[in-house]
């Protein structure tokens, strides 16, 4: 239940409740003073108080609906600060990593080594440095940061809902206990039967012009003349005064409490009722309870006027009220009275020549009042109050970061699973392996080298939102069609891989649940090429539609695609619909796969710009005419590089890229606003990559997945023996590549020296 509460309450519910309060307020006064105004015309001044009331229904529902779209024309600060500002990293404590019982994993599936400063690949089992020894601006444990439940703001918040929630809880108790009371009665009355009832009731019938009237009953428990039952209405006299009515005074009661069941009363009575208990906390809203109520008697009393004179009618009312006691009426009934009218008050008005007795509007003058009276509420609801910028839930924020701690806990679990279960790295000519640098360190894990069987070329890495599954393509070779989805399961204490079948280009969907990904022609027998999706665990594939590399936005609600033309064409893919808009950006195309930018309205990708080419973010909230946001760098700018795959994580602020120069590639980094250019991830001792490809952030921002060739460039070494007799001792037993068996030396003074550099072997003869 607390789990539940923590839910529900917060500055934002409270900020709510106090908009709808104001709102209401607004809306209230201004229908009080519409009804002033129409003071005479009582059928004019009900339409325009149930309105209002219909209007005091959507208002909250409007405000919920408008703060979720941020719209809002009134700002003001309400969530208090924190007691002490610090810089956004300062004081940052690593997160420390559970301790994990290593278990064998299966052999070729995932691999960890990294890359020493002479270039070689050694095991990260033989040495594998603390993961939480490190301290870089980069970690994104905030707990220092967080606000504490228990601050003012959050203390209000408790108590203000608190009593709310009470309030309404209460009356609606209230409510639920007078419907069992009128039952109650309507089964212990007895019939009404008079000599002359027949009499009366055709009277009755003749002048409302119906047929037939619902059931007399008289009841020793009711006060007064009403009306009730919302299925089967019921007309309840009480029992001590039916002996001594006389025919007319029957007759006029008998009329008004008809007129409330032909007006359907007892459905705006219970509307009422709901809207006091919704709306307890404001006293106005039982004042315009009040005035409606009045308004609705009126009527009323209308009906009885068309056929009899004010006289008799006023003595009718007169002589009841010498006879009975006013108390207040039960929820969804009518009476006769209303005990916030006087009654020398409303036989005043009975008798002023001035009265109006209309019984109900023209349909179009009451459509424009309903009309009228919607759109203010909108307007009123548009209208509200917020919490100014920089201002935030306390419990939000501290949801938000414990969400992030444990993305980052997993993420860190699964780096470290990795490097308790190496694998032999294998070397194939066609390879790229999946690894993943961590942003901070440069610090590089082989994940994947070889998954299953021959599937060695590796690309398209995908990262689950929580951190706990890596996804991605694998092919043998380059043969595309024999292409295979694997999906890499972090748990608790293991590894664990699996083939979802034929596909490629793979990515999860934001909750995890779903998986989107492409199907070329002729992979699966009868299946048509396009973007398709499947359930997590590769089952429930259906097409969706498109064809191009997807990438699923933030919100779940759209996929980009794009295409594998230069420059590439890009489309926005609506999940629920189908339906694709295509990304237009005027003077300006892309030349590379764009990536997601943290939210579903914001994109990265490689631009040509007037100047050249740059890394640009871009407002993709209106595809047809997306604008650029930022440049993150421009391609030249103190560094002489080509770029491809550049992605941008929001968490760290940070844009990585792949930077391409006639020697080789390597991983860039660039932050927006910086005045420094790009820099290398990785020592410049390390060499270059042949092939570098397909970049794709952790959810947390501190490791990078990428697709390389390097271990088929840095072959595993192997022991053997020089076949020379006087061999020095120092060298009698050295490591070459494992494409070289043996060296036959003829002299002594032959020695080797080998340069370990990643993929260079130089034998020096002295």
């Amino acid at each position: 239940m607390t789990d539940l509460w923590n839910e529900i309450v917060g500055v934002d519910t409270l900020v709510l409740l106090i908009n709808v309060l104001v709102q209401s307020t607004v809306l209230v006064i201004l229908a009080l003073l519409a009804a002033r105004l129409l003071r005479q015309r009582a059928s004019v001044q009900h339409c325009l108080l149930i309105s209002a009331l219909l209007g005091l229904i959507m208002i909250p529902v409007l405000t919920v609906v408008f703060a979720n779209q941020g719209i809002g024309v009134i700002s003001v600060p309400f969530a208090s600060k924190p007691a002490t500002s610090m810089p956004p990293n300062a004081n940052r404590q690593p997160v420390e990593l559970p301790k994990v019982t290593a278990v064998p994993s299966l052999q070729k599936v995932v691999a960890v080594n990294e890359v020493n400063n002479e270039g070689n690949i050694e095991s990260s089992s033989t040495k594998t440095p603390g993961m939480t020894a490190l301290a870089d601006p980069l970690n994104l444990d905030s707990k220092n940061q967080a606000w504490t439940h228990h601050s003012l703001t959050h203390f209000v918040a408790n108590v203000f809902i608190l009593i709310w929630f009470m309030g309404l809880c209460l009356t609606l108790f209230g409510i639920i206990r007078s419907v069992w009371k009128i039952r109650r009665i309507i089964r212990l009355a007895c019939p009404l039967l008079l000599e002359d009832q027949s009499n009366i009731v055709a009277q009755v019938c003749r002048v409302l012009n119906i047929k037939s009237m619902p059931p007399i009953v008289c009841s020793p428990d009711v006060a007064g003349p009403m009306m009730t039952g919302i299925v089967r209405p019921q007309i309840i006299l009480p029992t001590r005064i039916v002996a001594i009515l006389s025919e007319n005074e029957l007759r006029n009661i008998l009329l008004h409490e008809m007129a409330h069941l032909l007006r359907k009363d007892q459905f705006v009575v219970l509307l009422q009722e709901l809207v006091a208990a919704l709306y307890w906390l404001n006293p106005l809203v039982r004042i315009l309870n009040r005035q409606l109520a009045r308004a609705r008697e009126e009527i009323c009393d209308n009906y009885v006027l068309s056929t009899v004179d004010p006289v008799e009618y006023s003595k009718t009312l007169f002589r009841l009220g010498q006879m009975l006691p006013r108390p207040r009426l039960l929820s969804t009934s009518v009476g006769i009275f209303n005990t916030d009218w006087k009654l020398e008050d409303r036989i005043t008005d009975l008798l002023d020549e001035r009265r109006i007795t209309m019984i109900r509007m023209q349909p179009n003058y009451a459509a424009a009042i309903v009309v009228s009276v919607f759109v203010l509420s909108i307007v009123i609801a548009g209208s509200s109050i917020g919490l100014a910028q920089g201002s935030t839930d306390p419990i939000a924020t501290e949801k938000k970061e414990s969400n992030e701690r444990k993305v980052t806990s997993s993420v860190q679990r699964a780096i470290k699973l990795l490097s308790e279960h190496p694998a032999t790295p294998t070397v194939q000519q066609e390879q790229l392996s999946l690894f993943a640098i961590d942003v901070a360190t440069g610090k590089v894990t082989l994940v994947a080298n070889e998954p299953h069987g021959n599937l060695t070329y590796i690309g398209s890495p995908c990262w689950s939102a929580q951190g706990r599954q890596i996804l991605f393509d694998a092919t043998p070779g380059k043969d595309w069609l024999k292409t295979r989805l694997i999906k890499i399961d972090i748990t608790k204490s293991s590894t664990e891989t699996s083939d979802l079948g034929a596909g490629s280009c793979p990515v999860f969907s934001p909750d995890g649940k779903q998986i989107a990904f492409l199907l070329n022609s002729n992979k699966v027998t009868g299946a048509k090429a396009g973007i398709w999706l499947m359930d997590s665990d590769g089952t429930n594939r259906r097409r969706l539609g498109g064809y191009g590399v997807p990438k699923w936005s933030p919100d779940g609600r759209q996929l980009l695609i794009t295409s594998f033309s230069s420059p590439a064409r890009v489309t926005l893919l609506d999940v629920e619909t189908g339906k694709q808009s295509l990304i237009q950006i005027a003077n300006h195309k892309i030349f590379s796969i764009p990536n997601w930018a943290g939210d579903g309205q914001t994109i990265v990708a490689l631009l040509s710009t007037k100047n050249g080419h740059g890394i640009a973010l871009i407002d993709v909230s209106q595809p047809e005419q997306a604008k650029v946001k930022q440049i993150l760098w421009r391609i030249g700018d103190r560094l002489d590089l080509k770029v491809a795959y550049p992605i941008f994580s929001p968490t760290t602020d940070r844009c990585v890229f792949v930077g391409k120069t006639k020697a080789g590639m390597a991983l860039y980094s660039v932050q927006p606003g910086s005045f420094d250019p790009p820099q290398r991830l990785e020592s410049d001792n390390l060499g270059l990559d042949k092939k570098i490809a397909s970049l794709t952030f952790s959810p947390d921002g501190r490791y990078v997945l990428f697709c390389s060739d390097r271990n088929a460039q840095a072959a595993p070494k192997v022991p053997i023996k020089l076949n020379n007799k006087n061999q020095p001792d120092n060298i009698s037993k050295i490591e070459l590549p494992q494409e070289v068996l043996t060296l036959d030396f003829s002299a002594s003074t032959q020695t080797v020296d080998i340069i370990r550099n990643r993929g260079k072997d130089a034998v020096e003869q002295k």
